[in-house]
């Protein structure tokens, strides 16, 4: 009899893949079964298609919280601090959770913290990116504004600081082999190496996405899922027309709507199959990321606007003029296709009313149950949306949370693709924004 050290099947590598299997596998079937429920809109019969994720290291970014340890004699020691699925606080020296290019170094970054109290004084929070060619920008957060005054004595002490937090970084960087070492407080930026993490990232048909990305801003965190959802993307959206009177013919879906844009992901992927894109973000500097990043991906059919998504309603609606839209013609824009990557709170309720008024949709989800809230309030509205492809990422192994995506799509016969919806939409100058197609 095998004892249980020699059990192949007690492998820590064969339990952590097996749980996270079956954790993905009874995520997806619990979306799958609210699929199934709505009943009457066409498509949620079929499963969704299934991108699993590797159990470890598979994150790209990380954010710790710094647990400092002072010992008598005078000495400081330090643990990551993270919580796990019960929220109960967990110390660390490292962990499988990042990508390997992160894991590696968080223990020596711990014992040279330990020696350098230019870089460990008032720190609070640690945070680690990094992409898949291995590069690693690393933020240390601090306590305290730390900005010049009026008190010349006060400033002269914080230069002094100052340079020396730089030069600390600097061995620190060429200490980790780090891309750069950025240092903020909570009005401050220091850093030793660029303020940003250029990637390169290859799709399935070779188009190769630059993407830039700084310490603060939004990016998919599972650096496997991420390109998954940008292949399926683009080969699912825009949809296969499936009006049996014209047969199966790709709709040309001139121009497309992309809320929530962030940096710019799923624009650079997507902008190729359309004529032109509006592209809107509420986060100023994601909106500067995005726009570098198309530009650095020659796309020249993107226009990135400072908009919420409720303001976009409103600016396409005709409701509210903004300024800042002033050279933009929305007029000349075909919106027929919506692109909706939404926080995990979901969309709100003018946001649900607005999409009715797009025949295309392509949702992607970290709440699935609020997508699965949408669909239904869209088939109650009497939207008559089909699912034309539906999919599961395991963003999150491990945990309960999971993201989906659906396309949707309805017949568009009368050439006017927008209608207006019951409840409290805006006006109906969307006909006359959009007109034929």
């Amino acid at each position: 009899m095998d004892s249980e050290q020699d059990n192949p099947q007690n492998d820590p590598e064969d339990i952590s893949q097996r749980d996270c299997e079956q954790n993905f596998a009874a995520k997806a079937a619990e979306f799958a079964a609210g699929l199934r429920r709505l009943t009457a809109i066409p498509g949620t019969e079929q499963p969704p298609q299934r991108f699993p994720s590797p159990p470890r290291h598979y994150r790209a970014r990380m954010e710790f919280a710094l647990h400092r340890i002072n010992a008598a004699d005078g000495t400081t020691q330090f643990r990551y601090v993270m919580f796990d699925n019960e929220k109960r606080v967990q110390r660390l020296e490292t962990s499988d959770v990042p990508l390997q290019a992160i894991s590696r170094r968080m223990p020596p970054l711990l014992h040279f913290l330990e020696g350098e109290p230019a870089l460990s004084r008032r720190l609070f929070q640690v945070n680690w990116r990094a992409d898949p060619a291995g590069w690693v920008m690393l933020s240390l957060l601090y306590h305290g504004k730390r900005r010049p005054g009026k008190n010349p004595e006060q400033n002269a002490d914080q230069t002094s600081q100052d340079q020396a937090w730089q030069e600390a970084a600097q061995r620190l960087q060429e200490a980790l082999d780090l891309h750069s070492v950025l240092g903020r407080s909570k009005s401050r930026l220091l850093h030793a190496g660029p303020a940003h993490l250029d990637s390169r990232l290859t799709m399935e048909n070779g188009q190769v996405l630059h993407i830039r990305q700084d310490d603060t801003c939004f990016t998919q965190p599972n650096a496997y899922t991420n390109p998954d959802m940008l292949n399926w993307a683009r080969q699912h959206f825009p949809a296969q027309n499936t009006n049996p009177k014209q047969g199966p013919t790709q709709d040309p879906g001139p121009d497309l709507l992309e809320l929530y844009c962030g940096i710019g992901n799923f624009t650079c992927a997507l902008a190729p199959r359309f004529r032109r894109v509006l592209a809107t973000e509420i986060v100023r500097q994601s909106i500067r990321l995005c726009r570098h990043n198309t530009e650095q991906n020659g796309l020249t059919n993107v226009t990135v606007a400072r908009l919420s998504a409720a303001e976009t309603a409103e600016a396409l609606a005709g409701v509210r003029r903004f300024q800042r839209l002033a050279d933009i013609d929305l007029d000349g824009y075909k919106l027929r296709h919506l692109l909706l990557d939404p926080p995990r709170s979901g969309l709100d309720e003018q946001c649900r009313h607005f999409a009715m008024h797009f025949p295309n949709i392509l949702y992607i989800s970290c709440n699935p149950q609020e997508l699965l809230r949408d669909l239904a309030f869209w088939h109650e509205h009497g939207a008559n949306y089909q699912i034309t492809a539906s999919a599961v990422f395991n963003q999150f192994p491990h945990t309960q949370h999971l993201e989906a995506a659906v396309v949707l799509q309805r017949d568009e016969t009368t050439g006017r693709p927008f209608s207006q919806p019951p409840g409290p939409s805006p006006k109906s100058h969307y006909i006359e924004i959009y007109g034929d197609t």
